[in-house]
């Protein structure tokens, strides 16, 4: 069987880590499926270089241009082939639903590439837009079925930006010959959005545990540390985090450190954030680490918080959790809730309550063998619940399914 994989995000060695679980989706399809990728990349540089005063335009048009030159041309490695195509569309809002149309018209270009499409027996498309919107409109011309894979931006972001936008994604969604969701919430408001609850189907994902599973255990940390891996966006909670270690300062817990592994807009907001509470001798900002990295950051950790809002599931809570790893979370999120219903320990708060997260984490630190011991406990959880073979059979069957 030949799948297509059509994303707009993938990794790129040296360049990007963004779409590292779909690069380990698509390897982690049994040996008879053979899966290609088409990666859309989007030629338009971002509305935020032109708000930029602090340097005259050129110079951020040339910075981005050199980027985004660099990571179409680089080399991207491994077992699946990976086809990349530019587009270029208006901007993001209110326009960003309707992009997979003017990726459709980029390929209208490359004849050669549209006729390929028949020779796959499924198209698998991962976000509802740009990617989902592009991979119905070909299941129509071609005949091809498209399971469109909803990881859920689309869902809390792109859908709130207008009635339009929402029509588009809900459109795509019952267009589609199947929906695949990777937890309870994001099921739930694809249901919400009118597709039919039996043309979806929940896939669990998993964690590389040749990277993250940990065999031995070293000594409790001589000090207490908080980690957060995770893009740097307002909804993942990391000021709420910061305003919690001050508090924790206060209580006494003078040797306290928090670090933080990422990169993203809202960097700079959470460094003035960390001066502006005296912090900055406990929290270290370290920068986005590609996965195989990571291992060092969760085994020198206590407890890993992420008390993030609209999560569709979170895969780093399951990596930290293959490294024995305590975990925070917030009430109503995807993967925290579906995790504490599989049986996992971990603790959940309500984004945005500082005080509580507090106490709960100073609950926790008071009690650091009891902390490692219920962190420790996860880790059978996630081997049996969350592989990447698990996720690819799960997938495969569902193919077979749908192609049959």
């Amino acid at each position: 069987m030949k799948v297509l994989f059509i994303t707009d995000l993938y990794p790129i060695a040296g360049i990007t880590q963004t779409g590292t679980f779909i690069s380990a989706m698509a390897r982690g399809l049994p040996d008879e499926i053979e899966a290609d990728v088409w990666l859309l990349q989007r030629w338009v540089p971002p509305v935020r270089i032109f708000r930029r005063a602090a340097r005259p335009l050129f110079v951020g048009l040339f910075s981005w241009f050199r980027g985004a030159a660099a990571e179409f041309s680089a080399p991207i490695d491994g077992p699946v082939e990976v086809k990349r195509f530019r587009y270029i569309s208006p901007p993001r809002n209110p326009f960003s639903s309707a992009w997979g149309l003017f990726a459709f018209v980029a390929l209208c270009f490359k004849p050669s590439v549209l006729a390929g499409v028949g020779q796959y027996d499924l198209i698998h498309a991962h976000w509802a837009t740009p990617s989902g919107l592009l991979g119905v409109v070909l299941s129509k011309l071609f005949g091809v079925p498209c399971i469109v894979d909803v990881h859920g931006s689309e869902i809390f972001y792109t859908a709130r930006i207008g009635s339009l936008s929402r029509w588009v994604i809900s459109q795509v969604l019952r267009q589609a010959t199947h929906v695949v969701v990777h937890s309870t919430k994001i099921e739930k408001a694809v249901v919400e959005l009118g597709v039919d609850r039996k043309a979806v189907t929940l896939v669990r994902l998993g964690a590389d545990l040749e990277l993250h599973t940990a065999s031995t255990f070293s000594d409790l940390q001589s000090k207490p540390s908080l980690l957060t891996v995770a893009h740097l966006s307002e909804r993942k909670g990391i000021q709420h985090v910061l305003n919690a270690v001050a508090l924790l300062k206060g209580r006494g817990f003078t040797d306290l450190s928090y670090v933080i592994v990422g990169e993203g807009d809202f960097r700079a907001r959470l460094e003035d954030l960390t001066a502006e509470l005296g912090l900055q001798a406990q929290v270290s900002f370290i920068g986005a680490k590609p996965p195989a990295e990571l291992n060092k950051f969760y085994d020198d950790c206590s407890i890993f918080v992420l008390p993030a809002r609209n999560e569709a599931f979170g895969l780093v809570y399951i990596e930290a959790m293959a490294r024995g790893k305590y975990c925070v979370g917030c009430i109503g999120e995807g993967g925290p809730v579906d995790l504490r219903e599989l049986g996992c320990t971990m603790s959940l708060v309500t984004y945005g309550d500082t005080n509580r997260l507090s106490l709960e984490l100073e609950d926790l630190l008071n009690d650091p063998h009891g902390t490692r011991k219920r962190g420790q406990s996860n880790q059978q959880l996630v081997q049996e619940h969350f592989t990447w073979e698990r996720c690819g059979k799960n997938l495969a069957l569902l193919y077979r399914q749908i192609v049959a």
